[in-house]
């Protein structure tokens, strides 16, 4: 039996009809695993690019019943370039990139983007990377 590949196709997808919790356009992300195209993986991952934030965007609250984290990286050298507010479980933390949040299972998260240019990074630990499995 020939070994499957472990170079995964990264994809352009938006998520809004396809992930709970996603009813507002939010930028297009770019998924590097989940269960369309690694359904024996461990965990959802994926990647937005954020163009310079010129009014204060925010996600919805959503909660998983795994852990996860929230990744901020801003598009200077040195990572630093992007300012959001990160609300857990009611409480709100300013951050400035670069930043990672841990998010323990089921407590309720959000993000709001501030300003500045970068990326954001959320990784889900769900089996098979489905998304919507863990997610409400």
């Amino acid at each position: 039996m020939k070994p499957t590949s472990p170079i995964l196709k990264v994809e352009k997808r938006s998520p809004v009809g396809e992930l709970a919790k996603h009813s507002t356009q939010v930028p297009e992300r770019f998924v590097l695993t989940d269960n369309r195209n690694n359904p024996d993986g461990k965990l959802y991952a994926m990647i937005r690019v954020i163009e310079e934030v010129k009014k204060p965007t925010s996600s919805e609250t959503r909660i998983h019943s795994v852990d996860s984290l929230m990744i901020f990286f801003g598009s200077n050298s040195d990572l630093t370039g992007l300012e959001a507010e990160v609300s857990v479980q009611g409480l709100r933390y300013r951050i400035q990139s670069p930043a990672t949040v841990y998010v323990k299972a089921n407590l309720s998260q959000s993000y709001t983007l501030l300003k500045g240019s970068g990326f954001y990074q959320k990784i889900v630990l769900v089996n098979g990377g489905d998304y919507n499995n863990v997610t409400k």
